[in-house]
């Protein structure tokens, strides 16, 4: 018996095609009226980390049919989403408030 993992799929596509959708139109919105905002940017880098936790929550039986169904593939996936790109975004949205030293910062010191 084959398992369905559309839904799967399908909520991880959401979980990171909307923050990127929303981080679009936000960066039109501000190009038009002036300025760039880093919560914005913070906000659209931490949503795709609240979307995969909602789908652990709310999915959970599609999610143990696909453990059962490939013990050894599901463990990979798991880490790499659970883990690494929830790091990564982090990262990033850590990276986006870290104030910038350039050139003249290093000049006047």
């Amino acid at each position: 018996m084959q398992t369905d993992t559309s839904k799967i799929e399908s909520g991880l596509l959401v979980a990171f095609l909307l923050p990127a959708f929303g981080f679009v139109v936000g960066m039109i919105w501000n190009k038009m009226v002036g300025g760039w905002s880093k919560g914005w940017t913070t906000f659209c880098l931490v949503s795709p980390i609240v979307f995969l936790g909602m789908i652990v929550k709310f999915g959970f039986a599609s999610l143990r049919a696909v453990w059962l169904e490939s013990p050894f593939l599901s463990p990979v996936v798991y880490v790499f989403f659970r883990l690494v790109v929830p790091a990564l975004l982090l990262a990033a949205a850590i990276r986006l408030w870290q104030p910038r030293h350039g050139r003249n910062d290093r000049a006047v010191q």
